[in-house]
């Protein structure tokens, strides 16, 4: 049919345009296919290579489509997704499978032509570990690595191994891989990170893990740069509490669900069985890149890399009303500073952040983000400001801000004129510039452009409005691009928006301190503390079963039992872990409660704004999470004082964190039963035969005597903390936040006041 038709294909379609589709048959092609139409299909099968393998082809061709076997769906493309290929013109809808196996077939006849394989499978190692390494943010990787590169975790209690393989040997190398993770210590995840042209199948995990380092790429993508993420589920894995082993098609399958879930693997007594994964019913990939696709083009277009190749990559809400789509990256640095990227679609400005890593510096990574968000919803919200940024090409604006710690100086001539121009009206060095052929802006915030930024913020808005314009109206002028919006216009729209950037000051009496809360909590976390409760409940004997009211909290009931073994088990954690626990605790309260102070002085300041309303939310979130860690970590500090630590497990950062998620689980347990107990509100206890229990708090009054004593009070734990929440956030929107004075807050860094330390005298025999 090929060797027919062939001849009548044109060159192009000259009367269609070369973006359009083209699904047409043209008049040669149907004279042309009306011969093969009137033939006998007997007669074609007879003409095939092998008649017996075509009949049956033709036979499954040609049934009914309501007697064949076919999970479709309407609305789904049959032959999963589909790729815009643009090729001589004209664009074609293409099956990702079809373009796959094309490219797969090309690629065997490549690594066939290779002439030396050493040397191609050498390098082909180093790409994979300079790849593992950018992804895990480490500074450093081996120039010349060995053909398997373990890299260990200390904070994350995992291992990695890193091999990789051309066609043929891909199996040798992972076993290599896994046998140099054997011998690691016990209790550690197993992971061994492959590259290569070929993939694995389906898996079954049962002592290590296996990742290509795409799939690598794509989990850290969806865990938006988090590691905990990623050691979390490499310990889920190849530990499978419960299970012989995990069972999976897809390895980022098993990624989603448990992401999704919070946990693979329900707690419960150990089962000879094997777990499986259940299939997501979609390609993971394939829509994760669809959904990444706008933001990608705008990054490549700014000469940014594409989401995957970021630490930090998230597609977040625009405002409402906005068109178009917005993304938040972020690459960490060392010492706090790193690179913030601020993207939208339409139009497609990027804002690039970079703080200063030098003393003195004012905007640290945090306000940097916030800054670079602020503008970017000010340039999308405002129409006269969107449509000044929207180039004709499409092109995206990139406005690059950074932060230097000492004033600019005047230009030579200015100096060499003295005071001649002192008259002419108030001025503001500014150092920036821009690229038209680029389409880049930079502007240098110093410290008197700061100092426009105190009080409501308004000075510096202005002063920010006018240089954008400015700036983007000579990358305008300088692509040949029309004039844009006029000074005027774009002034009001900017200036009725809200200030970009407000400092203030504060006034406290907390010790200084440079640390950062980075402990990690999720609910992958909080699944594994339930899983470490369950088991405690069924190894000290707490019966199961339902109870309600006084028979849950009684003395020596399965309320006091169940508290009694979640207690135990505390215990039992902190000092199975080596002596340094205690130090590591402190340290981790003292970067809490500095994260709580600084939201909470944070949250006050932007409540009193006049766009107090958005961050009303947020101080709620803020309060309850902040509380919730301090409160944990004091306990677990309390706990590891008076009976210390003595054992030989390692102290990292997901043992601490898996101690601080089973203190929430205790305190929790703890205050909603002492509560019951003292009868403010009621209690609903049930414990299963696994160890799964769930314990909570009713305000039902009823009794079944409608003259008798009410059996508690009824306290509403849920609405007394919203209403503190609500009493805070009215108190903070009505206050004044305290100005800054620029004199002695850009620039100088925090003022401290030395005070005189007095020791305590404590009671004697204490």
């Amino acid at each position: 049919m090929v060797n027919v038709l062939a001849p009548t294909w044109p060159e192009a379609y000259e009367d269609r345009h070369p973006v359009e589709f083209t699904c047409g048959i043209s008049p040669e092609e149907a004279a042309a296919a009306q011969p093969l139409g009137e033939l006998d299909p007997a007669v074609l099968v007879g003409l095939c290579r092998d008649p017996g393998r075509a009949a049956r082809a033709l036979e499954w061709l040609t049934a009914d489509l309501a007697d064949l076997p076919l999970r479709y769906h309407p609305a789904a493309p049959l032959l999963g997704p589909v790729l815009a290929v643009v090729a001589h013109g004209r664009r074609r809808l293409v099956p990702v499978s079809a373009a796959l196996d094309t490219f797969a077939a090309a690629l065997r006849e490549l690594i066939a032509d290779i002439p030396d394989r050493v040397i191609v499978e050498q390098r082909l190692q180093r790409l994979a570990v300079d790849r593992v390494a950018l992804l895990l943010g480490l500074r450093e990787a081996p120039v010349r690595p060995g053909p398997v590169c373990v890299i260990s975790s200390p904070t994350h209690r995992h291992d990695i191994a890193v091999v990789s393989a051309l066609a043929g040997s891909l199996s040798d190398r992972i076993e290599d891989g896994r046998s140099a993770l054997a011998t690691g210590e016990p209790g550690r995840g197993r992971l061994v990170v492959y590259a290569g042209p070929a993939v694995l199948g389906p898996e079954l995990i049962r002592d290590t893990a296996y990742l290509h380092v795409e799939e690598l790429a794509e989990i850290l993508a969806g865990a938006e740069g988090d590691q905990a993420l990623l050691a979390l589920f490499v310990l889920e894995l190849t530990e499978h509490p419960g299970v012989d082993a995990v069972f999976y098609r897809e390895p980022l399958e098993a990624w989603a669900g448990w992401l999704r879930e919070g946990t693979m693997l329900v707690p419960g007594p150990h089962r000879a069985e094997v777990a499986v994964v259940s299939s997501a019913g979609f390609d993971l990939t394939w829509r994760r890149a669809a959904a990444w696709a706008r933001v990608d083009d705008v990054l490549a277009a700014a000469g940014l890399p594409t989401a995957l190749h970021w630490r930090f990559a998230h597609l977040a809400e625009p405002e409402p009303g906005v068109p178009g789509e917005y993304a938040d990256l972020q690459e960490a640095g060392e010492g706090g500073v790193g690179l913030v990227v601020r993207v939208s679609t339409l139009p497609p400005p990027a804002i690039v952040a970079s703080p200063s890593a030098e003393p003195g510096a004012v905007l640290d990574l945090g306000a940097m983000a916030g800054l670079a968000d602020s503008i970017r919803i000010t340039i999308t919200a405002c129409p006269p400001v969107a449509a000044h940024f929207t180039l004709p090409d499409r092109v995206p604006v990139v406005v690059q801000l950074t932060e230097s710690t000492q004033p600019h100086p005047a230009p030579a001539e200015d100096r060499e004129r003295g005071g001649e121009d002192q008259d002419a009206g108030e001025r503001l060095l500014l150092h920036a510039g821009a690229d038209p052929g680029r389409a880049r802006i930079g502007i240098d915030l110093d410290p008197p452009l700061l100092e426009s930024f105190t009080g409501d913020g308004s000075a510096g808005h202005r002063v920010l409005g006018l240089v954008l314009h400015h700036l983007t109206d000579q990358i305008r002028h300088g692509r040949d691009a029309e004039p844009g919006c006029t000074p005027e216009a774009f002034a009001e729209a900017w200036e009725a928006a809200h200030p970009v950037l407000r400092l203030t000051g504060a006034t406290t009496y907390w010790p200084a301190t440079a640390l950062h809360y980075t402990l990690p909590r999720s609910r992958h976390l909080h699944a594994r503390s339930l899983r470490t409760a369950a088991e405690a409940v069924r190894r000290t004997g707490v019966p199961s079963g339902t109870w309600h009211g006084p028979e849950a909290y009684s003395g020596g009931g399965p309320g006091e039992q169940l508290l009694h073994a979640l207690e135990g088990e505390l215990d039992r954690q902190i000092r199975a872990h080596q002596p340094g626990l205690v130090e590591e605790l402190a340290r981790h309260l003292n970067a809490a409660w500095r994260s709580r102070t600084r939201g909470r002085h944070e949250v006050t300041v932007n409540l009193a704004a006049p766009w107090g309303a958005n961050w009303a939310a947020e101080a709620g979130d803020r309060q309850i999470d902040a509380a919730t860690a301090t409160s944990a970590l004091q306990l677990l500090l309390q706990q590891a004082i008076t009976r210390p630590p003595d054992g030989s497990r390692p102290v990292d950062t997901l043992a601490v964190a898996e101690l601080v998620a089973l203190a929430e689980l205790v305190l929790n347990c703890g205050t909603t039963a002492v509560a019951a107990a003292r009868r403010l509100h009621d209690l609903h206890l049930e414990i299963h035969p696994t160890g799964v229990f769930t314990i909570t708090s009713t305000d039902d009054q009823s009794t079944d005597d409608p003259n008798g004593e009410l059996l508690h009070l009824g306290f509403d734990a849920y609405a007394y903390q919203q209403a503190r929440q609500e009493h805070f956030i009215t108190q903070a929107s009505s206050a004044d936040p305290e100005d800054l004075d620029p004199a002695t807050g850009i620039g100088t860094g925090s003022v401290r006041t030395p005070v005189a330390f007095t020791a305590p005298r404590l009671p004697a025999g204490r």
